[in-house]
């Protein structure tokens, strides 16, 4: 969503609460045979910076902080991710 939205012209800032983006593309990529998920995970990082993306890694937003910042954002988008479950194989 935030190439896209940022293609469309708009100011795009992504919050990431880790130190990476790609979430659970992590872990797939350690999949025999899902190999393909680091070229993946290249190709978004490598469009975020080419669209102008403000990425902040390692941070958390809060309600507050968007409560705070409200004024200077026109809309929130939240994508909170998945705690991946284990399968106890």
């Amino acid at each position: 969503f935030s190439i896209a939205a940022a293609e469309m012209g708009h100011s795009v800032t992504l919050y990431d609460q880790g130190d990476k983006i790609g979430g659970q593309f992590h872990m797939a990529k350690r999949v025999p045979g899902k190999e393909e998920f680091h070229e993946t995970l290249r190709y978004f990082d490598h469009q975020l910076k080419a669209r102008g993306v403000n990425v902040q890694l390692n941070t958390s937003i809060t309600h507050q902080d968007m409560v705070q910042q409200g004024d200077d954002m026109d809309k929130w988008i939240v994508a909170t991710g998945v705690i991946p479950r284990d399968p106890k194989i």
